[in-house]
């Protein structure tokens, strides 16, 4: 069983790193927000988001890289964004105060 888990939670570890980049991946910063990185839209695309992330582990900051999304609605945006802002990370002081990443979020259209 604790093989299991100890796979399960790698592999989210890898998928996880896969959707967050920049200082906070090349740091080994852990999200400990439960996530798949998809949300619901109107339109399929992408959108990047440039981020910063306190000692608390709490993300302080979210701004749309709008070169690197394929998508440009305002209301998808700003629900990619609230999701964004209730990750938490990993806390800890010896990390940067604005600690900084970027965190890609994939919209698959509704059905």
């Amino acid at each position: 069983m604790k093989i299991l888990i100890t796979v399960a939670f790698a592999a989210l570890s890898l998928f996880t790193s896969a959707q967050v980049s920049g200082d906070l991946k090349n740091d080994n910063r852990n999200l400990l927000t439960a996530t798949d990185f998809k949300l619901k839209g109107k339109t399929q695309g992408v959108m990047y988001f440039n981020i910063a992330v306190d000692s608390e582990g709490k993300v302080s900051s979210v701004v749309l890289d709008r070169t690197k999304s394929t998508i440009k609605s305002t209301p998808s945006m700003i629900q990619a964004k609230n999701t964004i802002l209730g990750y938490q990370f990993q806390k800890g002081t010896h990390y940067p105060k604005y600690h900084q990443g970027v965190v890609k979020i994939t919209f698959v259209k509704e059905n």
